[in-house]
């Protein structure tokens, strides 16, 4: 990908330090102990609001900044309505079920996502896209920490990792993350962190971490035959055989380890109990459960819901509602049912938007055409969607607005390559 040059008033630090940045943003609240975290707010936090706001109080018209705005302005808008309608639906049910000094915080939070689709934006811009590779190596350390402090230390003979969903969910989209990244980016290193997640996830134990990460291998496959024509035919066999390699080493892993692989699937899928209900220890029920108490939560108001923070009290009251399919949580474990209960249709509209806008975006970077750009968009949407409704984290965690923001710089750089435009500098990273 390109590094474009466009802004002189940029902040320019080395290249390592933001490359940290970016691991950081990758092992994100994922070590036991949350250890780099203070009541919820990182070092990460602190270091890419200052970078963010430093720089837009730098830039000037026509530098790289003001095209970042621009092409965010989307994100911009759907995220302060959801943070000022969220702040409405916190007032109005504050007479009902109470209040929390918490729930104004978790709602700055979304203006948080603004400053860190911003500081993606440009730093992928200014650096180039290899930069983000930082996000998808710190999932991997923390994994390998996750492993090395096991929830459970033998499950039928391997352990099985400490916050095994919400990390794997985090394994599944930097997969996906590596694809983004390998269009117009370092191939070879995308592949090693793509395929080094890959074999990380199936020591979470989690079927849905299974599919989302096979489902984001697959797009990397389409992603890694991409813009091949615009390199050297020794550099292009160069990474076919890399990636030939890194296919071989994984399905040997698998042929020799078929035995032990085919045993905790099938011990996983048995301890689903798909027929089982949610009192009766169903997983699958159990979620869906927790989906249908949201919905309820939102048709008893449908323009303000039942408040973000008051989903497990009001969950309770529904017990009876939902009958075999109540199970207790504090949330949804679905980020699109958590916004559609607690704040409302309004906000889950905008939501969905923010999501579209996500994914039409995915098109435009793929530099496919035809069946290939649709397959490739499918398995993007297919991901993200699958994570948003395991776990709510879609919300909190940074994976899907990091995800936004290279998007961002993706378009940004191929509207350049389109246009030929000789407005910013750009050399070849």
């Amino acid at each position: 990908m390109p590094v474009i040059n466009g802004n002189p008033r940029s902040l320019d630090l080395p290249r390592f330090f933001i490359f940290s940045i970016f691991i950081l943003l990758g092992i994100g609240r994922n070590l036991p102990g949350e250890i780099l975290h203070f009541s919820g707010v990182g070092i990460v936090d602190l270091i890419v609001t200052s970078y963010s706001l430093i720089s837009l109080l730098r830039c000037t018209s026509g530098t790289l900044q003001k095209d970042v705005i621009a092409y965010n302005r989307p994100y911009l808008h759907g995220l302060v309505f959801i943070f000022s309608w969220g702040f409405l639906s916190l007032v109005f049910n504050a007479f009902l079920y109470g209040f929390e000094l918490k729930d104004v915080f978790e709602l700055f939070k979304y203006l948080y996502l603004l400053l860190l689709i911003h500081f993606v934006s440009s730093v992928t811009l200014h650096y180039g896209i290899n930069i983000a590779l930082g996000f998808p190596f710190g999932v991997v350390l923390s994994s390998i920490v996750a492993i090395q402090n096991p929830m459970n230390p033998d499950v039928l003979g391997i352990p099985q990792m400490f916050n095994p969903n919400v990390i794997g969910n985090c394994i599944g989209t930097s997969i996906f993350m590596c694809s983004m990244i390998s269009l117009r980016g370092n191939k070879a290193f995308s592949g090693i962190m793509a395929f080094s997640l890959l074999m990380l996830s199936f020591f979470t134990y989690s079927k849905s971490a299974w599919i989302i990460s096979l489902t984001a291998i697959a797009a990397f496959s389409l992603s890694f035959t991409s813009s091949f024509a615009k390199i050297s035919a020794v550099y292009k066999w160069v990474q076919l055989i890399l990636f030939s390699l890194l296919v071989v080493v994984v399905l040997t892993i698998v042929i020799q380890n078929y035995d032990l692989i085919y045993t905790i699937v099938n011990a996983k899928i048995q301890a689903t109990q798909f027929a089982s209900t949610a009192v009766e220890g169903g997983s699958a029920a159990a979620r869906f459960g927790l989906m249908l108490s949201a919905f309820y939560m939102f048709l008893s108001n449908p323009l303000l819901g039942v408040g973000i923070s008051n989903y497990e009290i009001v969950n309770q009251r529904l017990r009876s509602d939902l009958g075999s399919l109540f199970y207790p949580d504090d949330n949804a474990n679905s980020a699109f049912f958590y916004i559609l209960g607690g704040m409302g249709l309004p906000a889950f509209a905008v939501f969905c938007y923010i999501f579209y806008v996500f994914s039409s975006r995915l098109a435009r970077i793929s530099g496919f055409v035809g069946l290939r750009a649709n397959t490739f968009v499918f398995f993007g949407l297919l991901v993200f969607f699958l994570g948003g409704n395991v776990q709510v984290e879609m919300l909190t965690a940074y994976y899907f607005w990091v995800s936004i923001g290279l998007s961002t710089s993706l378009v940004i750089a191929s509207d350049l390559d389109c246009s030929g435009s000789s407005a910013t500098s750009i050399s070849v990273s």
